[in-house]
């Protein structure tokens, strides 16, 4: 048997993806972190953007090539599409439309479960879609797409014909279910009710659906297929008048009937305890027990507070309190930070005499911005501006060999786009030296409880050439979303500090510390 007879009219299955052999017959399958129906597979996580053009006939008025794009995101299943026409009554009449995008969004639903497929898992990504919607009221639409692709485009095209309810000022859509069967080869069926409030009068309508697409012979679906339900929250629509553009958007899941797990329903505003929203450059990301922020590429940080990768950044702040008996009142903080090296260089500036020379050894002062902008060197690792977004509490003991210690208190805060870091010290240091070096050094960073970290850490230094080591016991507090999976994955994190330099500039009285920071999963 040839290995193309795993689906008809395809002669090699996709780059990445795999042939599975049985009964003398073969099938295509992604191979993860791909997924698709084999011939097509896409990579998870990949945002997708899908055009088309809409055509037909609504309440006897012409609509003729409409702009239609649809945008993906594929890890939480939120779909957005834009209905584009300079013709108001085309946007009006087609406010009541919203199946229209409905195929896109069981295409990529978020899958719930071992057993649920979405229908690119299904499909592909090609599909001819048939659904005869019927209004409450007594008139009907029917809806014909067909979605192809085109090297690495999707295109959807559309035909719409009959009427639709007039006079809409207003419309709301409620959160629905839908279960969608396969009842043959390359055939799938569905039928929903839905409600909605229009004008503030509600109302429904019921849609009768058949996709129809090419499936393997083989594939492993025609066997014990289980149906699946599409889970859609988050309906909304919005006549963007500014923009000539009808926008849809909904959130998506879909799980194989019969299973248990839970499916999320729940308002945006639990994204995270005391915020309404995501940053502007975020997006809600869906868990079982509810929602959280994310920054999107390339963007990043806890969702909340998203930063860009390649800018740039300074920090400033005071330090007050009280070492070797002596005060500290005016101490200056400022940081620079090189968000794509991982380069710190932290400045302490005193009027006081003396007092440089004094912190030399004070090298952990500014080791918390090192491990809030340390560089990733794999996707799992997470800085601390990641986990934090740059608000926290630190709380760092120092005990020196010879004796001495110190205890730093930290509170970054951010006001618009500035850090602000407010620094307290109690203790007393070693001697004060000429000279001082740093060894490069390791700490590990572990998530004990939410919002709450440890590290632990011993560091060695010369000074006047004797070499002596000092240890650091670090707490972390932050506010951390409830539904953040990282309290299900409680990872360690190694923060390796390099370069580590200190220079007492006497001529501009400016003390520097300078580091190279990168953070690893462990």
């Amino acid at each position: 048997m040839s290995v193309a007879a795993c689906s008809e009219g395809a002669d090699i299955c996709h780059i990445n993806a795999k042939y599975v052999y049985f009964d003398k017959a073969a099938y295509c399958e992604c191979i993860a972190p791909f997924y698709g129906n084999g011939i097509r597979c896409l990579k998870t996580g990949k945002r997708l953007i899908l055009r088309g053009i809409v055509n037909g006939v609504l309440n006897n008025k012409a609509i003729k090539n409409v702009d239609l794009l649809s945008y993906v995101y594929t890890t939480n299943g939120r779909i957005e599409t834009h209905i584009r026409s300079k013709q108001n009554t085309v946007k009006t009449m087609m406010k009541i439309l919203q199946p229209i995008g409905d195929i896109i969004g069981w295409m990529f639903a978020v899958p719930q479960g071992k057993k649920a497929k979405n229908g690119f898992m299904m499909t592909g990504g090609e599909l001819n879609r048939t659904a005869l919607i019927k209004y409450l009221s007594g008139e009907t639409v029917l809806i014909t797409q067909q979605i192809l692709t085109f090297s690495s485009e999707f295109i959807v095209k559309t035909f719409v014909q009959g009427t639709v309810p007039d006079h809409l000022d207003s419309i709301l859509f409620n959160d629905f279910t839908e279960q969608l069967t396969r009842v043959s080869r390359g055939v799938i069926k569905s039928c929903s009710t839905r409600r909605y409030s229009m004008n503030r009068f509600t109302s429904n309508f019921t849609m009768d659906q058949t996709i129809t697409f090419n499936e393997c012979q083989h594939s492993p679906f025609r066997h014990g297929f289980t149906s699946m339900r599409q889970f859609v929250t988050r309906n909304s629509v919005m006549n963007d008048r500014k923009n000539d553009v009808l926008r849809f958007s909904s959130t998506n899941q879909i799980g194989a009937v019969g299973d248990t797990i839970p499916v999320l329903r729940i308002d945006s505003s639990t994204c995270l305890e005391g915020e309404s929203t995501c940053h502007a450059n975020a997006e809600y990301v869906y868990f079982n027990t509810g929602v959280c922020c994310e920054c999107i590429a390339p963007f990043y940080g806890n969702g909340i507070r998203c930063l860009n990768t390649e800018r740039r950044l300074i920090l400033r702040g005071k330090v007050s309190g009280e070492l070797n008996n002596q005060a500290m009142d005016d101490l200056e903080l400022l940081a620079f930070v090189s968000v794509t090296t991982g380069f710190i260089e932290t400045h302490l500036r005193s009027s006081q005499k003396n007092v440089e020379k004094m912190m030399i050894a004070m090298q952990p002062i500014g080791d918390i911005i090192g491990w809030v902008f340390a560089v990733q060197q794999d996707k799992e690792a997470t800085n601390g501006f990641i986990v934090t977004g740059g608000e926290l509490n630190r709380t760092a003991l120092i005990k020196y060999q010879s004796g001495e210690t110190v205890l730093i208190k930290q509170q970054f805060s951010t006001v618009s786009s500035e850090f602000i870091v407010q620094t307290f010290i109690k203790g007393t240091l070693p001697d004060p030296v000429d000279s001082i070096l740093f060894n490069d050094f390791t700490e590990q960073y572990k998530r004990v409880s939410r919002g709450f970290m440890k590290s632990r850490s011993t560091r060695k230094f010369e000074r006047n050439g004797l070499r002596s080591n000092f240890t650091v016991d670090q707490t972390i507090k932050f506010n951390e979303c409830q539904h953040n999976p990282f309290r299900y994955s409680l990872n360690t994190m190694r923060h390796v500090a390099t370069r580590n330099l200190v220079m007492n500039d006497r001529e501009n009285d400016v003390l520097r510390f300078s580091s190279t920071n990168r953070i690893c999963e462990i």
